[in-house]
């Protein structure tokens, strides 16, 4: 399965890709870090008070994108994400995580890590950091697009959004901003949200008049 497309950024959409990334990872880690309970926090080693938490990855990049999306994240922070995560839970492969669920053996902070979709950057790129930190994770990958050259629906969004040299588009009774790296950037947010919300036997069509 072939990465995402990926073209080579100019220095305004680097810096838009890299603020929304920032917004992103500072959202998730904010989150992650006000869930974690501690052993001197008391309680039942047994009981909710020991969560486990499901990190959720798309694709790890070495490049920014054009056109930021938060299921992109760059290498470096991928990295440093890793680090946390490694420090606040013992991160568990996902068939014994769910095991030791079940049985009510989680006895300290724990977490799975997981890729969606199976891009090709999730062994290129995220498989050495995983490796360097002796870390499992679990991929699910869309077959669909094994052994061919298609991508995801949402990264065809953001390839067309990227090379379009349109400075607006009317799409659903709506009129898009495509000016400026940050209007693209609101954009495809916008547009994948829509997306999201269309029945799958009319998801093709919908991508036609994009």
């Amino acid at each position: 399965m072939r990465a995402m497309w990926n073209p080579t950024p100019n220095r305004l959409l680097v810096k838009a890709a890299a603020l929304a990334e920032r917004a992103n990872a500072a959202r998730s880690f904010i989150k992650a870090r006000r869930n974690i309970r501690h052993p001197n926090q008391g309680g039942d080693c047994r009981s909710p008070a020991w969560p486990l938490r499901i990190f959720m990855y798309h694709a790890v990049i070495s490049r920014p994108l054009a056109v930021p999306h938060c299921c992109f994240v760059s290498r470096s922070l991928f990295r440093q994400q890793l680090e946390q995560i490694r420090r606040c839970y013992k991160v568990l492969p996902l068939s014994e995580a769910v095991e030791r669920l079940r049985a009510g053996e989680l006895d300290e902070p724990s977490a799975v890590i997981t890729f969606d979709d199976g891009f090709e950057n999730n062994f290129t790129e995220a498989f050495p950091e995983l490796r360097r930190l002796e870390l499992p994770a679990s991929i699910y990958v869309n077959t669909g697009f094994t052994d061919s050259d298609q991508t995801s629906w949402f990264c065809r969004v953001l390839r067309v959004i990227a090379e379009t040299r349109a400075e607006a588009l009317d799409w659903n009774g709506r009129h898009h901003d495509l000016s400026t790296p940050h209007a693209k950037f609101r954009t495809t947010t916008e547009l994948i949200n829509g997306l999201k919300r269309s029945p799958p036997d009319l998801l093709e069509a919908d991508l036609r008049c994009i």
